[in-house]
């Protein structure tokens, strides 16, 4: 996982260091999205939560693929109620957000009208990268119910393997 830069939630610098040595879950939204996005959020939460009771130490981050609306990251959060301790949303500037997602993830994403939200798309799967920074497996969280349980067992043996 290369190309990660951006601006956290709190207005904060977000760089591929802050994911060093740490088991990360990554996923793609935009905060004005009224389809796919809020259940992503939702599942991320759900998995955040069942990191936290079953110790894993992980941290999660959600990539903005609409970042002309970098300001809404925060409402997002707290209208969402996230927990942000290990849970990161981030943007940058159009050029590093793509690099970050398609060279980076090696996710998809794109905008057919400028104009249109709707016709933004992006991937609907978590990512997961080990504590080095590679990248070890793309889940389907919205239609398959074991897609968050074997992500957790999986990140589950990669941050143990970590320590």
């Amino acid at each position: 996982m290369r190309h990660v830069a951006a601006t956290r939630h709190a207005s904060r610098a977000f760089t591929q260091a802050q994911l060093e040595r740490r088991v990360v879950v990554a996923d793609f939204f935009f905060t004005r999205c009224p389809t796919v996005c809020p259940l992503l959020t939702e599942r991320m939460a759900r998995l955040q939560r069942r990191a936290r009771e079953q110790d894993v130490p992980v941290h999660f981050v959600s990539f903005s693929v609409d970042p002309r609306y970098a300001e809404r990251l925060a409402a997002y959060a707290r209208d969402h109620a996230l927990d942000t301790a290990n849970w990161s949303l981030v943007t940058g500037p159009l050029e590093q957000v793509e690099t970050t997602v398609l060279k980076g993830f090696r996710v998809m994403m794109g905008r057919a009208d400028e104009a249109d939200f709707l016709s933004l798309f992006h991937g609907e799967h978590f990512v997961l990268v080990d504590a080095a920074g590679r990248l070890r497996g793309y889940y389907r969280v919205t239609e398959d119910p074991q897609g968050l349980e074997q992500l957790l067992e999986d990140a589950s043996a990669l941050a143990h393997a970590a320590r």
